[in-house]
């Protein structure tokens, strides 16, 4: 079969389907949710200041690891210890930058229209943007993104090699890489961002590289003069500034316009360059378009800077770059980084290695682009192995999962080579195997069942433990069907589908069609972005340019009006870091130390008795309790809410007004032997000011109670 962009298109739909379905299981955790604050504050509460979302997230029964003070410093974090807690402005510090959240506005202002609009989806959604839908709608948002940049990698791989080997090498390396947790699980984080903009950037510059140069007509169809050459840079420079406002090391991607223009017109005078239209354009002026459009990128995060701070930081620990005692340029780990049983990227993922190898016979492809592709990724390289927490919380070395393009420019090297049918099959039954091997080995690792030994304890445990064992992580005889079992337990309690069938069997039919009607017309989306996306030729170079300024001009200007906004809103609320009682969080379980210490309270069959504060008014209350995994229920189980005038929550499943989920990443040693659910539920004006409530789990013994926190309403 003569394999075209066709079939492309329909290869990329169904494997983004498959994977959609397998592993789609969106939450907020870690420090993603830092990312998307300014987004929530943004559309929610219309400022910058993000105190709402500190405060919020400090109580421990709304997601399994965010544990904060009141005043929102991260105690998990020892990297943001010494930052205050505010700025000279009055704002929440916020050391990440601001590129992630802009990304964030469109899926969070969506999913506000629609939980406002209908009411909080008929009570059971606060609009507050916390809630499951602004959730569900990141995980959309960052699913597309990934899709559409394994459709930009294929693109840029289509100017060198034939359709069958671009999709193929796009495909295995998306299929088996440490992007998928970032897209269908940790929905919050950078990478995913990250993925798309570098391979925009590659794949801008290879065209501004081809159109300067005259070379020969690009296979995809497009002209020999390629599109506009102004417009590329125009795009080239706003995609490596956003790169670099999504995560600051990205800013070294700026090499590769810089040089290919620089190079053009140095040796454009020897005749070794010759460019269509030659005598018409000039270098200085092309820099000029280039540095001009990656300014008006970057000045976003110099009005994010200003508006925090009142003027451009210069420290590193201010911006989070150089707080970090492990940050030593002297002194990097790349072998540990690689080659560590913990986390290393070649002990978890062995065949990225050859195929980083084989990247480089692009050189033969092309000179000058392989040679700064190069120089970028091993940039890249030296700085991930500068800090040292490259091995923590992630999957794998998760600061490479933006820079899988590099292994996907390999694997079409090495899949170029292959003629034979023969070669052809063993080649996709062995691709296959390390698909589903790399599939059960994720299940494992986000439901936190991970293969008892070595692996187990390094993944479970904190602080460098065997960060010098080197080795592949190859599984046991056993562990296929370990991973087998696990697979059937993620679908079943944890996975998108699992969601669906839970809510069919406990009878909400107009939650599962409501649910039905988003995924189709979200897989319609996805169908009609993978054919156009695989399409011979693209048109729009002066549109993506102008939309791309204004995106950066109207960003812009949103972020001036949140801050004066602010100036008449929350500067009357909260001075010098000093929180109205308005916002204070009560735990109304002393028994519970939230600092670190007793984190978990066992309850007896009876339930475990909370003593209720005084002067308790209209509000909110959050809950979360860990069920063994050796007493839980063929069915759901019912965690029960009892207040001093009776049951006032119950779930799972029993009260459709009230939402309660089941957590399926875990934080601590004692979750991974607890099935953890997490509730909340509201508090009216006419509950006594004081008393005992008691939250039980009838039928279950060994139960632990995590937290169990109020919050009133503000004025």
């Amino acid at each position: 079969m003569n394999w075209t962009d066709i079939h492309s298109a329909r290869a990329f739909f169904s494997v983004a389907v498959l994977i959609f379905c397998v592993f789609f299981s969106p939450i907020l955790r870690w420090d993603g949710i830092l990312y998307v604050n300014p987004a929530r504050s943004l559309i929610i509460d219309k400022d910058l200041n993000t105190i709402n979302e500190d405060i919020y997230y400090s109580q421990p029964g709304w997601n399994d690891v965010s544990k904060r003070s009141i005043t929102g410093r991260p105690a998990l974090f020892v990297k943001y210890a010494a930052t205050p807690d505010y700025t000279s402005r009055g704002y929440r510090h916020v050391v990440f930058p601001i590129g992630n959240a802009l990304i964030w506005l469109p899926p969070m202002s969506i999913a506000h229209v629609l939980t406002t609009w209908t009411g909080g989806f008929h009570g059971r959604f606060s609009p507050d943007g916390f809630t499951r839908p602004y959730i569900v709608a990141l995980g959309l948002w960052s699913f597309f993104l990934a899709v559409v940049g394994a459709l930009i990698a294929y693109r840029f791989l289509r100017l060198w090699h034939s359709p069958a080997v671009a999709c193929c090498a796009v495909l295995f390396v998306f299929a088996t890489s440490n992007l998928i947790p970032f897209f269908t699980a940790d929905v919050s984080f950078s990478h995913v961002i990250d993925f798309v903009l570098i391979n925009l950037t590659a794949w801008v510059c290879a065209h501004v590289h081809r159109n300067l140069t005259g070379e020969q007509p690009i296979p995809d169809g497009n002209h020999a003069s390629g599109p506009p050459v102004q417009a590329m840079l125009v795009l080239a420079g706003i995609t490596c500034g956003w790169a670099v406002i999504t995560r600051y090391q990205d800013i070294v991607l700026v090499c590769v316009p810089l040089v290919v223009i620089s190079l053009h017109g140095l040796l454009r005078h020897r005749n070794q360059f010759h460019p269509a239209g030659s005598g018409t354009h000039f270098p200085v002026r092309h820099l000029v378009v280039f540095v001009s459009s990656f300014t008006l990128a970057i000045s976003l995060q110099l009005v994010y800077w200003i508006i925090q701070f009142g003027t451009i930081p210069m420290s590193g620990s201010t911006i989070g770059t150089g707080d970090l005692p492990s940050f030593n340029l002297l002194n990097p780990q790349m072998v540990a980084m690689f080659f560590s049983r913990f986390h290393g990227l070649f002990s978890w993922m062995p065949w990225l290695l050859p195929l980083m190898l084989a990247a480089c016979l692009f050189y033969r492809r092309n000179r000058v682009l392989g040679c700064l592709f190069a120089a970028v990724f091993i940039a890249q390289i030296y700085y991930n192995a500068t800090r040292t927490e490259w091995w923590n919380m992630g999957f794998s070395v998760r600061r490479f999962s933006g820079w899988i393009l590099v292994f996907m420019v390999g694997a079409a090297e090495l899949f170029g080579f292959v003629k034979r049918r023969l070669t052809r099959w063993i080649g996709a039954i062995l691709g296959i195997g390390i698909i589903l091997w790399h599939w059960f080995f994720m299940i494992h690792y986000l439901m936190g069942r991970h293969p008892q030994g070595l692996l187990s304890k390094m993944l479970s445990g904190t602080g460098p433990y065997g960060r010098d064992q080197y080795g592949l992580m190859i599984p046991k005889l056993n562990w296929f069907v370990e991973g087998w079992a696990g697979g059937v337990s993620w679908f079943q309690s944890t996975a998108w589908t699992a969601a669906i069938w839970e809510a069919w069997n406990a009878g909400d039919r107009v939650d599962v069609l409501g649910q039905a009607i988003v995924y189709v017309c979200f897989f319609l989306g996805i169908g009609m972005v993978c054919r156009y996306g695989t399409s011979g030729k693209w048109n729009g170079w002066r549109v993506g340019a102008i939309a791309a300024v204004v995106a950066c001009a109207g960003s812009a200007i949103l972020l001036i009006y949140a801050d004066l906004n602010a100036e008449n809103r929350w500067f009357q609320t909260i001075r010098r870091g000093v929180v109205t009682p308005c916002h204070q969080v009560l735990r109304m379980n002393p028994a519970i130390d939230y600092t670190g210490g007793n984190d978990f309270v066992t309850m007896d069959p009876d339930g475990i008795i909370c003593h209720l504060p005084p002067g308790m008014r209209s509000g909110s209350c959050e809950w979360m309790v860990g069920i063994p995994v050796a007493d839980l229920p063929a069915t759901q189980p019912t965690v029960e809410v009892i207040s001093p005038e009776g049951v006032l929550h119950r779930c799972i499943g029993d009260n459709p007004v009230d939402s309660c989920r089941r957590l399926t990443r875990p934080w601590g040693d004692v979750h991974y032997q607890h099935v953890w659910y997490t509730g909340s539920f509201r508090v009216a004006e006419t509950v006594p000011g004081s008393g005992d409530w008691v939250v039980r789990c009838p039928g279950i013994t060994g139960a632990k109670l995590a937290a169990l926190s109020y919050r009133p309403d503000c004025d």
